[in-house]
């Protein structure tokens, strides 16, 4: 008997699971597939149809208008300026500024010889602004002592220094131009000086309001913003309707339809996840418990939907996308840090799960070793 024992063959077999790296790029393909659909049913999807919906072309169209006839009440009290009345439309705003910035330099330079366009204008559009049309003169003073950290200024009457003027009337001249410390200086004047003082110009009128022929700056620019806010608000619901119908099908409807609960990413790797005390295939209610570890991290990926709707500076400036990514981005940090150290190469989410993955022919061979025939 003891001998028979012997010669009875083993129905012992050797588990591996994946290998680490195999197992990271077990998470990447999911990743990047689901990233890949879901980019694609933004662009050509979601984001369409959203537009539709709210008549996103008619309120482009009305926010147009009324950037236009909210920059007329700026250009009606010359606190800005264009270069000539047939060229008023075909200037955008930011060309126009830099244009208005030149007279605002000329009221402090008066250099002989510049350009005869800059005479006969208020360029010191600040002090038109503060003292001429809000009679505030302590606002206009305090608007340079709280701005020249530099010392462009004698703060006290309000007059370029001497050095500055002899250095910037140089852009002034036609033909002539800036040394690269002028440049250097120049860039620096329009930036901490000309541009912050604007701003804080246009945040007084937002919030005081200005009215030119009838036309409110304030009722404008509420339009505008409120286009600004739709779009915002569609291109994040459209990004997150995107995202949540692609993880849907690479790891919720193809693994609930497949009998091996494979993801797409797994059907390409030819791996397979399987229950890590019976080692067997997930049932269908261990396939739901991944889905929302599978959900939480592939939404590093959604603050990067809307490019090419946004540049990527801009996408910054949409609400719940970044943090999100980033919290979904430090859960995969983590969860592969752990992966590091598990000796199953586990990650958290197949710790907290119960599951280990394994490769095609490691199943194949569990399946053997049960009795089960192929």
């Amino acid at each position: 008997m003891e001998e028979a024992k012997v010669q009875q063959p083993s129905n012992d077999v050797e588990i591996f699971p994946l290998g680490k790296g195999k197992r990271m790029l077990a998470f990447l393909a999911d990743f990047f597939l689901t990233f890949i659909i879901a980019i694609t049913l933004f662009h050509l999807g979601t984001y369409q149809l959203g537009k539709l919906f709210v008549n996103f072309d008619g309120r482009i169209n009305e926010s147009v208008l009324a950037q236009k006839k909210r920059d007329s009440v700026l250009y009606g009290h010359e606190l800005l300026f264009y270069p000539s009345p047939d060229k008023k439309e075909a200037i955008d705003f930011t060309s126009n500024l830099d244009y208005t910035s030149k007279y605002y330099l000329y009221e402090f330079v008066k250099v002989d010889g510049a350009i005869p366009e800059y005479e006969g204008k208020q360029g010191e559009v600040f002090r038109h602004y503060f003292v001429d049309i809000r009679h505030d003169e302590s606002a206009y003073s305090n608007l340079y002592s709280s701005l020249d950290t530099v010392g462009f200024f004698d703060v006290s009457t309000l007059t370029m220094k001497a050095a500055y003027r002899e250095e910037f009337k140089h852009a002034l001249i036609q033909g002539d131009e800036l040394s690269e410390q002028g440049k250097k200086d120049y860039d620096e004047f329009l930036s901490k000086i000309f541009l912050k003082a604007y701003n804080r110009m246009i945040d007084d009128i937002r919030e005081k309001d200005l009215v030119y022929e009838g036309v409110s700056y304030k009722e404008q620019q509420q339009i505008v913003a409120a286009t600004v806010a739709l779009e915002r608000n569609l291109i994040l619901i459209a990004a997150l309707v995107a995202y949540v119908l692609a993880v849907s099908i690479t790891c919720l409807i193809i693994p609930l339809i497949g009998k091996s609960r494979r993801t797409l990413g797994m059907l390409f790797m030819r791996t397979e996840r399987i229950d890590s005390s019976k080692l067997v295939v997930m049932k269908k209610r261990r396939v739901l418990l991944c889905f929302l570890y599978w959900f939480a991290a592939n939404m590093a990926g959604v603050f990067f939907l809307p490019l090419g709707v946004y540049d990527f500076t801009s996408l910054f400036a949409l609400p719940v996308l970044l943090p999100v990514s980033l919290i979904a981005a430090a859960y995969i940090l983590g969860s592969f840090v752990y992966l590091l150290f598990e000796p199953y190469n586990r990650t958290l989410s197949d710790r907290l799960t119960g599951t280990v993955m394994v490769s095609e022919a490691t199943l194949d061979e569990i399946y053997r070793a049960k009795g089960y025939h192929f």
